[in-house]
């Protein structure tokens, strides 16, 4: 059987909208992170 006219669903969500800024980043991991950017080369280990 064939349908006629097609069926609407609706909108689709893929989850909340995120945040206009970005995620919220703990303090201690940002420095961190920064910190391991601003290393030119690579450490021996």
């Amino acid at each position: 059987m064939r349908r006629t006219a097609p069926e609407g669903h609706g909108p689709v969500r893929f989850g909340p909208p995120l945040p206009e800024d970005g995620l919220p980043v703990l303090p201690e991991l940002s420095a961190v992170l920064a910190a391991a950017a601003s290393r030119g080369a690579h450490e021996p280990v």
